[in-house]
């Protein structure tokens, strides 16, 4: 699992994929490793894949595989992809979504434009400095400053 973390971390995905393939034992610590490589490299189509063959090896997801599914549907602007993942993973997997799936469905709607919905679900959390900064940046991209406003002052008056 080291080595298989190690080649991901270092842009080798490829090199960590025949790693995997090769191993006798594969558990949920080895797929996450690659999944989150192929999440970080941008690679939203070989992370799902990997999600569906450790499922199709018997293993079973836990809040971590859903953090990095939900961070590279996030970073490909996927947000019925994200949707989709993040109901299977409450529906199907019955994981409780935590704040840090939370915050990767903030980030996901604001990369995507989708900004007015990105506020409304920063607003039914607790604010975390995370989740405003996805949606600060966001209006600053997409030029709506008013949102930006919004959540820094929430953000001021709940933390200070």
């Amino acid at each position: 699992m080291i080595l298989i973390d190690m080649y991901a971390r270092c842009g080798n995905i490829r090199e960590s994929h025949k790693l995997i393939s090769k191993l006798h034992f594969r558990n949920v610590a080895s797929w996450g490793a690659l999944i989150e490589g192929y999440s970080r490299s941008g690679n939203v189509k070989l992370a799902l894949q990997c999600f569906y063959e450790m499922l199709d090896d018997g293993i079973k997801p836990n809040e971590a595989i859903f953090v990095c599914i939900l961070t590279a549907c996030g970073h490909s602007g996927l947000v019925d992809e994200g949707y989709k993942y993040f109901n299977l993973m409450k529906n199907d997997h019955n994981i409780t979504p935590t704040i840090r799936h939370h915050i990767c469905m903030v980030d996901l709607l604001a990369r995507a434009g989708h900004l007015i919905e990105a506020e409304k679900a920063l607003t039914a959390l607790d604010v975390n400095l995370n989740g405003c900064r996805s949606l600060l940046t966001a209006g600053k991209t997409f030029g709506n400053c008013d949102i930006g406003k919004r959540c820094f002052e929430q953000y001021v008056e709940q933390y200070s």
